[in-house]
């Protein structure tokens, strides 16, 4: 079902528009992906009206000025197999969304 978008409430003036003015991301249907197929199978049932967010900064730009048209946004962020540092082999696995802070804390690293 439609819910609202964790960042709906976001708010930054546009530029050459007055200060606090509201900046409105289109109407878009979140899904809210656990796992990777799940992410996978959302994507083959919705593209290419679909985008997937991670971290979100481009994706919710481009969103804002119409540079991406997306009817569906697929966020990866409850995907618990794309988190973390782990050693393998020779070299490390740093998942997609490992965050900095996470690396400045690794023992591995």
């Amino acid at each position: 079902g439609r819910s609202a978008p964790p960042w709906a409430a976001y708010r930054r003036p546009r530029p050459g528009t007055e200060r606090g003015a509201a900046v409105h991301l289109p109407d878009v249907e979140l899904h809210q992906a656990t796992t990777l197929d799940e992410a996978v199978a959302l994507m083959a049932r919705h593209a290419p009206d679909a985008r997937f967010l991670a971290g979100g900064t481009d994706l919710l730009v481009d969103l804002k000025t119409g540079r991406v048209d997306a009817r569906h946004v697929i966020s990866l962020n409850r995907i618990e197999a794309l988190r973390g540092i782990s050693a393998m082999g020779s070299g490390l696995r740093i998942g997609a969304l490992t965050t900095i802070a996470e690396l400045e804390r690794s023992d591995a690293i």
